[in-house]
């Protein structure tokens, strides 16, 4: 037979049991005992059967002794205490029945190795070798008694006789306690074992972690590294772009150029979005939002490579859209661009179409499900892929025509991940399906709440780049000079009147707003001397007004949210990452002068 087989059958009976339970010697208490209760039940009746009216009413009692312990323990008797009970009473059995019977000689004392062992399982080892100090001793009361003629006339009282099996006995318990010592100083090693491979295993932890932060640190400092010089090649090349005296075919090899910076621009920040979903420190910050002006920013964007395609690239927008929601207005329109763009990449023709509307959530009055389909025509997605679409860095297996027709820079494997793990952060989902030559359908379901117009109502996000005449006084503060000149040449085009000065590092700033009063700073974050938070924190502590309420809008290369939460904390008004958005920078600095202005 098989010893593996009833070893198998033994765990798999544990493994149905509550996970407190099996490592306990509740576990063994409830085999063996009920066991032994089926088992002495099963010889009674065996033994009724042929007429065996002395044993079976030994049976039976050893039965009944064995369901008292078992009720007691169920009654909330101490599981030592309950067993110890059994164990005595079934001890007494055996010493009545030998005693009665043929003494040693008796079949009865053969069960006294049988019931030497449960006892090693469930009860502390102190108690167990008690037990076993007791049986032996039982044994060997019985020899001298039957020696000395005590028992029965009718047993065997010649030394010689019973001495081989008194020894047989005695040789039998002692060993059942060597195999209980060779048993604990076995499952000490393999316990010892378990706790120095835990103990690997949690320096392996710890080394891993201390590895993740460092490559967190690593992925800012090198974000911050390449942003800064590709804020400069941007601001540079958007500067070109905008001069009207330039060729045709010069000004598409800016546009390239400027694309190309763009979708650098873009796989860094997938990179660092990765990093902080993964260590739950994904950024959402809510502020009030006109959603149809946002979502017609977001058609919009993919907008001029789907004409150039000649798709039908269409809008469908339902009647009852709320108008100002509450919501991060930045990382939806990121979830849903991309979803676009990647619908518009892999189309070669047919359609992209945008279904928005949305629906009333029972018993939440105060907030709506949105839910934006898109659907396409394009490439589709095999079944075998579609479940692995949005885990990170994979990318959809295509054949060598559709690796012609795509467009340069395919991605990094990134955006649907890191979209949908910024939609379960806005508390919905994103939801795929596709068939394999014929499109692909994307859902995105977020809840929204819904929020008052604002006193001042945000612009639209597509409008033209502002300009104005105001006669106004800007402080640029950055240590590259490339940077500062690109963004003082930026605001110079805007503010045709501005009186811009500039200072290249933390020191040199607190001393310009120190001396100057002026309608709004443009600070950098990260600078050799004083970082541009502790600049605007002593500015804010130790100058008068007004030249402590200077509006302050910080730029950084360092998007992390302890980050831009330290620059909130120092008294920032605003925070823009780099490359910063010319556009956007303008419309910003532009609502901070207004409101000065107005103060």
């Amino acid at each position: 037979m098989n010893f593996k087989m009833p070893v198998d059958l033994f765990a798999a009976l544990q493994q149905r049991w509550p996970r407190h339970v099996q490592v306990s010697e509740d576990f063994y208490f409830l085999f063996f005992v009920p066991a032994g209760l089926f088992v002495t039940l099963v010889a009674t009746a065996i033994l009724a059967h042929w007429d065996s009216s002395n044993s079976a009413s030994s049976a039976l009692i050893a039965s009944f002794n064995i369901a008292l312990g078992l009720g007691l323990w169920v009654l909330g008797v101490p599981r030592n205490w309950a067993y110890v009970v059994l164990h005595t009473g079934l001890l007494a059995l055996l010493t009545y029945l030998a005693w009665i019977g043929a003494g040693l000689l008796s079949p009865a004392l053969t069960w006294l190795i049988v019931l030497t062992l449960p006892p090693y399982f469930i009860l502390p080892h102190r108690i167990s070798h008690s037990l076993l100090l007791a049986s032996m001793a039982l044994v060997l009361g019985l020899f001298a008694a039957q020696v000395q003629g005590a028992l029965s006339p009718a047993t065997l009282t010649e030394v010689s006789a019973l001495l081989p099996t008194l020894l047989t006995l005695l040789a039998l318990h002692i060993t059942v306690g060597f195999m209980a010592m060779v048993y604990d100083l076995q499952n000490q090693n393999f316990l010892q074992e378990i706790r120095q491979h835990n103990n690997e295993l949690e320096e392996r932890a710890v080394e891993l972690h201390k590895a993740n932060v460092h490559k967190d640190r690593f992925l800012a400092m090198v974000s911050h590294d390449m942003r800064t010089p590709l804020n400069g090649v941007m601001g540079y090349l958007s500067l070109i772009h905008n001069q009207g005296e330039l060729a045709d075919e010069t000004r598409q090899y800016v546009h390239q150029a400027n694309t190309s910076a763009k979708h650098l621009l873009a796989v860094i920040n997938d990179l660092l979005d990765l990093s902080q979903s993964r260590a739950g420190n994904l950024a959402i910050h809510p502020s009030v939002v006109n959603l149809p002006q946002t979502l017609q920013w977001v058609f919009e964007t993919p907008m001029p490579q789907a004409r150039e395609t000649g798709l039908d690239y269409t809008l469908h927008i339902h009647n009852d859209l709320p108008e100002w929601v509450r919501m991060d207005g930045n990382r939806f329109a990121q979830i849903l661009i991309n979803l676009l763009g990647n619908a518009v990449k892999f189309t070669r023709k047919g359609h992209v179409r945008l279904f928005v509307k949305t629906s009333l959530i029972p018993n939440q009055p105060d907030k709506v499900l949105f839910q934006a389909e898109i659907d396409d025509t394009g490439l589709g997605i095999a079944p075998e892929q579609l479940k692995a679409i949005f885990d990170p860095f994979v990318q959809i297996q295509m054949s060598e025509d559709d690796i012609n027709y795509l467009k340069p820079h395919s991605g990094s494997g990134l955006g649907l991940t890191i979209s949908r793990n910024l939609a379960q952060a806005m508390d919905g989902d994103i939801i795929a399906s596709s068939v394999l030559g014929q499109g692909s359908t994307f859902v995105v379901r977020l809840t929204l709440e819904l929020a008052q117009s604002p006193q001042q109502a945000t612009a639209s996000l597509n409008l033209n780049t502002p300009t104005s005449n105001q006669a106004v006084r800007l402080l640029v503060v950055d240590d590259n000079p490339v940077n500062r000149k690109v963004l003082i040449t930026t605001l110079a085009r805007s503010f045709a009147h501005a009186q811009i000065d500039e200072a290249e590092n933390g020191t040199r700033a607190v001393a310009c707003m120190t001396q100057h009063l002026y309608d709004a700073v443009i600070m950098d974050l990260v600078m050799p001397d004083l970082d541009g938070a502790e600049v605007v924190r002593r500015v804010r502590a130790h100058l008068p007004e007004p030249f402590r309420s200077v509006p302050v809008l910080g730029l950084t290369a360092n998007l992390a949210a302890d980050a831009l939460e330290a620059c909130k904390q120092a008294g920032m008004d605003d925070v823009m990452g780099k490359p910063f958005d010319r556009q956007q920078l303008l419309r910003v600095l532009q609502k901070w002068l207004d409101r000065s202005a107005s103060v």
